[in-house]
């Protein structure tokens, strides 16, 4: 293990990938599942560096397999997020629109909702980095709407909703982008009255606020509807990072 690492450490991924291939095979003879997973995806690891994806695939499929199938739920499903990330990465479509038809049964099978909305988010947000936005869409959709009602997370539906409204709008579909941000900007806007929330506590919740914001106000001064502009803006005066939406605003040539 030591000798596969250190190779790795130095750039010979051939040495390191073969040394790794035979661990897993002592592994498995020996029946120690648990490290011939993890020796399987350390080879996957090198392979990536390689930029083998068609071999990574296999190799995270056979590790992920043998998780699932020893009833290792959730490291199966791990594993086969890995093979999509690294997919994405190095930008490879089609293996990774592949790895998302593997992952999808595997992360279902270990009841991860969350995890199964992620892979729908993820493969819509890949479709949208390569231009199919009619792909994409229904994918964005689709984890859109299970993030509010299949796991009640109204921030990761409002993260989404950025990516859906962006899709829309790259098909000029201004009105359906439009409308999809205002939805999402009223239900972050409830949450924050609902539950008391400081909307400048979380820097991560806020960056989204703002991220809102800015795209809805600069949709409608695209649109012509400057007034409607005004009265977003108006409404986003108690928020104490309105002046930096406001700036970003106008440093934006496309707003």
């Amino acid at each position: 293990v030591e000798a596969a690492a250190a190779y790795q450490a130095l750039g010979d991924y051939t040495r390191s990938s073969d040394l790794w291939r035979r661990i897993a095979a002592i592994y498995q003879k020996a029946g120690m599942i648990d490290k011939r997973i993890a020796a399987l995806r350390s080879l996957a690891a090198v392979l990536d560096l390689q930029e083998n994806p068609a071999a990574s695939l296999e190799v995270r499929l056979d590790a992920a397999l043998t998780a699932s199938k020893a009833g290792k739920k959730t490291l199966a499903a791990n594993i086969a997020q890995d093979m999509v990330d690294a997919f994405i990465e190095i930008g490879d479509l089609q293996n990774a629109l592949e790895g998302f038809t593997e992952l999808a049964p595997i992360i279902k099978s270990s009841g991860d909702v969350r995890g199964l909305l992620r892979v729908l988010e993820a493969r819509g947000t890949l479709l949208v980095t390569h231009g199919d936005y009619n792909s994409a869409i229904p994918n964005l959709q689709d984890a859109k709407t299970g993030y509010l009602t299949q796991v009640g997370d109204t921030w990761a539906a409002g993260e989404v909703s950025l990516k859906l409204a962006g899709a829309l709008a790259a098909l000029k579909k201004t009105d359906e982008s439009r409308s999809v941000l205002e939805t999402a900007l009223d239900e972050l806007e409830n949450k924050y009255a609902n539950e008391n929330l400081d909307p400048s506590s979380d820097p991560k919740r806020a960056g989204l606020m703002m991220d809102l914001y800015r795209e809805l106000a600069s949709a409608d001064i695209r649109g012509g509807k400057t007034n409607d502009a005004d009265k977003l803006l108006t409404n986003a005066k108690r928020y104490m990072w309105l002046p930096e939406v406001i700036n970003r605003m106008k440093s934006d040539p496309d707003a």
